[in-house]
């Protein structure tokens, strides 16, 4: 098991090159959702067998978001990104309730489990909240106080 931040993969990806995973995991996939960012680049090419996208927002923006996720999972799923443009961002972007819009979610749904907040509640462990107070040293509560009032007077400019 490799554990890499995505602030990692873009320097790191050559190194993966040689190396097949059976299994890429890509938690806080939302991420990757630049199509053409270094990043999105850069976990694209990691050599895998499959690959899991885990993310709490997937579309934010647009429906280029939607694709470059699927492009990571299930590459050329959707076309390049530009005839997904062409295909189905800009005629559904453009009327919410375009006929394509059907299409595009019948072709993506096998490969999607969507869970609401309140499905997933009941599986949550109870909220734990644990306050802890720490006694700064002399010098800790100098250089606190410094950089307390830095910030105070740089919000008063």
């Amino acid at each position: 098991m490799v554990v890499i931040s995505y602030g990692l993969v873009g320097r790191a990806a050559e190194a993966f090159e040689e190396t097949e995973l059976a299994t890429l995991v890509l938690d806080e996939a939302q991420y990757l959702k630049n199509h053409g960012a270094q990043r999105t680049r850069s976990a694209r090419r990691i050599p895998r067998r499959f690959t899991i996208a885990l993310t709490g927002t997937p579309l934010e923006n647009h429906l280029g978001d939607l694709h470059s996720l699927m492009d990571q999972t299930n590459p050329g799923l959707l076309g390049t990104a530009d005839s997904f443009r062409t295909r189905f961002r800009e005629p559904i972007e453009a009327d919410r309730n375009h006929p394509l819009l059907g299409g595009l979610v019948r072709m993506i749904a096998p490969f999607i489990l969507r869970r609401t907040r309140k499905e997933v509640l009941s599986e949550l462990p109870p909220r734990q909240d644990v306050t802890q107070l720490v006694e700064l040293s002399k010098e800790e509560a100098r250089r606190y106080a410094a950089l307390r009032r830095a910030c105070e007077l740089a919000l008063l400019a």
